[in-house]
């Protein structure tokens, strides 16, 4: 996951992994959950950093 501060000039590796989804909380788009084919991860800062909130083996897709 790449997170961009300047409008996509430049960008940063804020989480590493091979992401397959990503959905921003309606009404809290600083809280943004993404998974893998693993894990599931949150961030409640815009981005700047992810904590693992779920993993199983077959996290895929979301739905929130």
């Amino acid at each position: 996951m790449e997170r961009s501060t300047d409008g996509g000039a430049t960008w940063a590796v804020a989480q590493t992994g091979n992401f397959f989804d990503c959905e921003f909380r309606p009404g809290t788009p600083a809280t943004i959950t993404a998974s893998t084919a693993t894990n599931v991860y949150r961030s409640t800062n815009s981005g700047s950093s992810y904590t693992s909130v779920f993993s199983n083996g077959s996290a895929d897709r979301l739905a929130l």
